[in-house]
């Protein structure tokens, strides 16, 4: 008879030579991102806010309300140009863009952007990001600044992938990233707050359409300055594509908290809110053919 601790040692072997085989790995290797002219990314986002506020004069509440906002955007983005291998101009539609009030005062009013069902053009020209109507005309101010926060990342470095590109990160491995990594991957700007910490931790390797992607539970933190002060935590899943070194999905939620004040203050209002933020970003990639 064999010894057991052979048998289990053995056991052991064979079944991670079956898992190897069934194509189980338990790392992935990140990849350059690699672009190509008639690369097309649809892209989704949505944020969803529910808060309930209290207006304060000292101890005393004035005014006390509850609501849910919640602001949806798709957009395709079609890559028109490159340079050493980022894309540096892009053509732009947008096929919803709108926030609207779910529940609360004035419930189901809706905000549509004026962008909704048009094209713009955008490149990046050194620092700065142009962006035109289809004839080369200047889109109206309203539009351009809808635009302009939509693509505001396009031509610059990716620091996603100047952080994991090459690197090989295996399941359970948790790894902190600069901040300016949620800031672009996830739309971070000056009203959602600034990232001060953000930690991945990788959950499980999956295939989809070919490719390998890399799933991680995610942690947030952000915080807000200035007049108004904001905290912010989110946790949730963040899906990236190995080969590509770029994300293709992220469903983050958590809780939020903001304070400001208002007025002279020696006579001025408080106003403090506390709720949760949802927030989930989707990216289906079409390349062009390579």
């Amino acid at each position: 008879m064999l010894p057991l601790a052979l048998v289990i040692a053995v056991g052991a072997v064979a079944v991670a030579a079956e898992a190897a085989a069934a194509g189980e790995p338990d790392s992935v290797t990140f990849g350059e991102p690699s672009s190509r002219v008639g690369d097309i990314v649809r892209q989704s986002v949505q944020v969803g806010l529910s808060l309930e506020s209290k207006l304060r004069r000292g101890a005393e509440v004035l005014e006390e309300e509850n609501r849910r906002v919640e602001r949806a955007q798709r957009r395709t983005v079609t890559a028109t140009a490159l340079d050493s291998g980022r894309v540096t101009a892009a053509q732009v539609v947008f096929a919803e863009s709108h926030a609207q009030i779910v529940d609360g005062p004035k419930a189901g009013a809706r905000d549509d952007d004026p962008v909704v069902g048009k094209t713009y053009l955008c490149w990046r020209e050194g620092d700065e990001l142009r962006v035109t109507l289809p004839d080369g005309k200047l889109p109206p101010l309203d539009e351009y600044a809808v635009v302009a926060r939509a693509m505001r990342t396009l031509g610059t470095p990716s620091p996603l992938a100047a952080h994991l590109a090459g690197r090989t990160v295996r399941v359970g491995e948790k790894l902190e990233l600069p901040s300016a990594v949620a800031q672009q991957a996830l739309g971070f700007d000056k009203e959602m707050g600034e990232v001060v910490d953000f930690e991945l931790e990788l959950k499980a390797i999956d295939e989809a359409g070919g490719a390998r992607l890399a799933r991680f539970d995610a942690r947030i933190e952000a915080v807000g300055a200035g007049a108004e002060q904001m905290r912010l935590f989110i946790a949730g899943r963040f899906v990236l594509d190995e080969a590509q070194c770029r994300v293709t999905s992220a469903d983050l939620s958590g809780p939020i908290a903001m304070s400001s004040l208002r007025g002279p203050s020696s006579q001025g209002y408080q106003m403090d809110a506390r709720g949760k933020m949802r927030l989930r970003v989707a990216a289906e990639h079409t390349d062009a053919p390579r």
